[in-house]
Formats: structure tokens, C-alpha cells, sequence
């Protein structure tokens, strides 16, 4: 964080500079878990990898991330929980879901993100 922003109202911060210091206090806290609730959610892609990297050097706590990103969640996390309509569907590991040995739910949301998509026309 850029510590000029000491001398800022909130007001005058971005929200995504906005969560970026909730982060940080929440990483502060003396607790054996913290719970990330779409932590990345507005952040640009270099600063949700800077997040992911800083969650996943959390070695005195344990972390649980509830996103809809699974492409940075397969590079971060050790376990992935799938749910659909709220319903556990999956319990896996990111390179189950990298080589497709996965529930048929969670292939499937992994083969819908663009950057999978296979071209089927020339």
C-alpha cells in the first residue's frame, strides 16, 4: 500500500484501495482463521494475484475464500469445495480440476470460462 494514503479521508480512496486496507486489517488480527468473502471482487488481475499471494502465505491461520473465480482459486488454494444452488457438488483439489478428474459440475464450470473455450470455426 502506498503510505501516502495515511493522510486520506475514505472518501478520496478507491474501492478497490478501500479493500485492499480492510485486507490488510483483517490479515492483522490475531485469529486462527479468516474468512474471505470474494476477496478479489473489484480489484484489478495484478492486484487479485497480489491478494491470492499474500492469503496463500497465511501459514499461522487458516484461510477459507468464498469466490466465483476459479481460475485464480486452482493457483491459490489447496482444496476447492463446489457448490450449485447451495448444494456441496465437489470436494477436490485444484489439479483434479486442472487435468479434468473432477466432478462433472465443476468440468463443466471450468470449460465455460473463455479462456477454455476451444474455437469451433475457423
Amino acid at each position: 500500500l502506498d503510505l501516502s494514503i495515511k493522510e486520506q479521508y475514505p472518501y478520496q480512496l478507491s474501492g478497490g484501495m478501500l479493500k485492499r486496507i480492510l485486507t490488510c486489517l483483517a490479515l492483522i488480527q490475531d485469529t486462527p482463521f479468516l474468512l474471505a468473502d470474494e476477496p478479489a471482487c473489484g480489484l484489478d488481475h495484478d492486484n487479485a494475484v497480489l491478494l491470492y499471494q499474500c492469503l496463500r502465505q497465511q501459514n499461522h491461520k487458516g484461510v477459507i475464500v468464498i469466490s466465483h473465480d476459479l481460475e485464480l482459486l486452482v493457483n491459490y488454494v489447496d482444496r476447492i469445495v463446489v457448490l450449485n444452488k447451495g448444494l456441496q457438488v465437489d470436494n477436490t483439489i485444484p489439479s483434479a480440476i486442472l487435468t479434468g478428474q473432477c466432478q462433472s459440475y465443476t468440468r463443466q464450470l471450468w470449460q465455460a470460462l473463455p479462456q477454455h473455450w476451444e474455437s469451433c470455426c475457423d
